[in-house]
């Protein structure tokens, strides 16, 4: 049966948000922050009213500057303690809504990026035979971009794993096929620090394999809304600020 990914984004938007609250609950000065940006709205509404005098204006202006310097330097604090994790939080959430599980009976596209060193057109890769999917044309090289990519069905659910073979070493990349929400890794990724946190779901590819990644191009996630279909990001951003609007009182925390 197919189940909505709205509990699931609305959840863990609001559990991001009030980690985020309490960060910055506990690590500014919540007085200072306050005076700080009442500050920086009266000078800008100063900015406003002084419009048509220019000696005036200007002098606004270069106080709305350092109202918003000092404004931001409080929150400066919170935002690096936070930009780690929430990246962590974020790239979870794209392993749930950044794409749709494969349906039974679909076509997709599986792509292999080989290192430079590795040209594609000198290569034997093969993808081999598995019980959850079959090939529904050959290797489609493209030199310009050292890819080679297949257009693949799946076939059932028994074993989600593709097995590339490339110069006689096998290689596995995992595959969602599934009729309702789940997790999928788009990309099998080098061991890289800054691939892995972007692509977590899986093992990092070993060192000395000729590849860059193994990417499987999901559809977009089903987000709907009363017929309207709405991106992961955008969707996780929005919520996060409602709930941040809604939360930061009952909390009692000023940003």
């Amino acid at each position: 049966s197919k189940v909505s990914p709205w509990p699931g984004m609305i959840a863990v938007s609001f559990i991001s948000t009030v980690i985020v609250l309490y960060v910055f609950k506990y690590t500014t000065n919540q007085d200072r922050v306050k005076q700080n940006k009442n500050r920086l709205l009266a000078t800008t509404l100063e900015l406003a009213l002084f419009r048509n005098d220019p000696v005036a204006n200007l002098d606004s202006f270069y106080r709305v500057l350092i109202a918003n310097f000092h404004y931001l330097r409080e929150l400066m604090k919170p935002l690096l303690i936070t930009i780690l994790p929430i990246m962590l939080i974020m790239s979870q959430v794209y392993c749930w809504f950044g794409g749709r599980p494969v349906r039974p009976s679909e076509n997709f596209i599986v792509t292999a990026s080989l290192k430079k060193d590795f040209p594609v057109m000198e290569q034997i890769i093969s993808i081999e035979k598995s019980e959850s999917v079959t090939a529904e044309t050959d290797a489609m090289r493209a030199p310009s971009l050292n890819q080679v990519s297949w257009r693949l069905k799946a076939v059932n659910d028994i074993n989600n794993c593709i097995n590339l073979n490339i110069n006689g070493t096998t290689i596995s990349k995992n595959i969602t096929i599934d009729t309702k929400t789940a997790r999928s890794s788009a990309r099998r990724v080098s061991p890289e620090f800054w691939a892995q946190i972007t692509y977590p779901s899986e093992p990092p590819l070993p060192v000395d394999c000729p590849l860059n990644y193994i990417e499987i191009t999901y559809l977009p996630a089903e987000l709907i809304l009363l017929g309207i279909r709405f991106n992961w990001l955008f969707t996780f951003i929005i919520l996060t600020l409602l709930f941040g609007l809604l939360l930061k009182k009952p909390i009692g925390v000023e940003i």
